[in-house]
Parts: C-alpha cells; sequence; structure tokens
C-alpha cells in the first residue's frame, strides 16, 4: 500500500468518524432528525468506511462492535419516538386551527403524516400510546382518526428534511409492519 492510499483511507475513516460522533452526540441536526435521517447518516457513514477498507469497530478503538452498534441503534430509536412526536404534535397544530396542511416546511396531507409517524414508532418499538404519554391511547387514536376523516388529501412534502426515497422508505416499512 503506497503512501496516498493509507493517506485516502485515514481521510476516508476520518469523516465516517465524524459522522458517527455526529449521530451520536445530535451536534448535526440533520444527522439524527429522524430514523430516516440517521439511516443516511449510516449509509454515508458506512460508505467511508468501506472506502478505508474498515468496518465499524474502527469508528472508535475504545469499544467492542456490539457496544458500537447498540449505541447506533439507540440513538436511531430515540431519533424516530422523538420524530415521532413531532409529526404527531404538528398533525394536531396543523389541522386543529383549519388547515388543510400540517405546517411544516411543505404541505402534507393527513395520510402521509400518519405513516410517517407510524413508521417512526415502528423503528422506535413503541405503539402510539408513547406519542403522548398520559394519554390513553384511544383517544390518540380518535384524535388521528378525527384528523384522517377531516383531511384525508396526501401529499409528500419535505417534512423535517424528509426526502422522497424516505416516503418509499416509510410506506414499505409500515406495509411489511417494521
Amino acid at each position: 500500500m503506497d503512501t496516498e492510499e493509507v493517506v485516502m483511507d485515514n481521510i476516508n475513516l476520518s469523516i465516517a468518524q465524524q459522522l458517527y460522533g455526529k449521530l451520536l452526540d445530535g451536534s448535526d441536526k440533520h444527522s439524527n432528525a429522524s430514523s430516516l435521517a440517521a439511516d443516511r447518516t449510516l449509509e454515508s457513514m458506512d460508505r467511508y468506511l468501506k472506502k478505508a477498507g474498515m468496518g465499524r469497530e474502527a469508528l472508535d478503538p475504545t469499544k467492542q462492535l456490539d457496544e458500537i452498534n447498540q449505541g447506533i441503534e439507540s440513538v436511531r430509536k430515540a431519533a424516530a419516538l422523538t420524530h415521532a412526536r413531532k409529526v404527531y404534535e404538528q398533525m394536531l397544530k396543523g389541522f386543529s386551527t383549519g388547515s388543510n396542511t400540517v405546517k411544516f416546511r411543505a404541505p402534507a396531507g393527513a395520510t402521509d403524516s400518519v405513516t410517517l409517524m407510524d413508521y417512526e414508532l415502528t423503528v422506535a418499538g413503541v405503539g402510539r400510546e408513547a406519542l403522548s404519554p398520559g394519554i390513553p391511547v384511544a383517544d390518540i387514536n380518535r384524535s388521528i382518526e378525527e384528523i384522517l376523516s377531516n383531511h384525508p388529501r396526501t401529499g409528500e412534502g419535505s417534512i423535517l428534511g424528509i426526502t422522497a426515497q424516505d416516503w418509499v422508505r416509510a410506506r414499505a416499512g409500515v406495509a411489511a409492519g417494521r
């Protein structure tokens, strides 16, 4: 291996470690604003590791691979739950004013918002009761059904940075029960 390859491997490893750090500490909101954003960050991180010819164990030499993967999964689940709650809160705010769109960065219909919310809850490994602790799940479901019946319009938007690819992944995950 020549010097240039070693330098490139070190650069790729450094970039992967930076992405890993941002994912864990939340210093870059785009890295873990949702499980979907976290997945994009992980895909980039793994791509840089592959370019460096290394695995995830190289991200933090002080930790075992299982510990690294558990930390990553913990962040994904926390990001998913936080995002699901944000979607739910925004739906309640957006639709309670009589608007037919959620007041995020771009319009989105209730159906797509619920799909996204349910996908994130599935990733987090929790049910709708986690959306608003202390509120009976029957009341949460009733409010969601009311929103869906009053505002069934669909429409993809860049809700909290969600991409078209993320919509496909979320819909497929909900359809598959994951």
